[in-house]
């Protein structure tokens, strides 16, 4: 896939209120691009000519009520292929902290977890 869709590039879209930028979604997609579609994240593009093979351009969009978009676009010459998931309402955030919950209360878990911890896990809340 690489020969043909050389160019690797990801959106983030969240409403207008939220402080961070990129999110730390965004930032977690961006650690797994730069091991299949390149190296270095470049987030403005003034000032830096003609892109190089090994960037991943980054875009943050915040406005209006959007709860949460991310994109990954992997671009070629003549095709390209995206990867897109959409928030539409922030209960689905709350229903994984739910699941993350429960899942920390099945068992004697101790240290520090992220959610692949409990995605790895296996029983959903719902």
């Amino acid at each position: 896939m690489r020969g043909r869709l050389r160019h690797c590039s990801e959106t983030t879209s969240t409403r207008s209120c939220k402080t961070d930028a990129p999110s730390g979604t965004a930032l977690a997609l961006l650690e797994v691009l730069k091991g299949v579609g390149g190296k270095e994240a470049v987030f403005d593009r003034r000032g830096r000519g003609q892109r190089r093979e090994n960037e991943i351009g980054v875009s943050v969009l915040r406005g209006g009520g959007v709860c949460g978009r991310h994109e990954v676009m992997f671009l070629g010459e003549a095709e390209t292929l995206t990867l897109c998931h959409t928030a539409l309402d922030r209960s689905v955030f709350a229903r994984g902290a739910l699941t993350a919950a429960q899942w920390l209360c099945d068992g004697d878990k101790k240290g520090f977890f992220t959610m692949s911890d409990v995605l790895k896990g296996g029983e959903r809340y719902d």
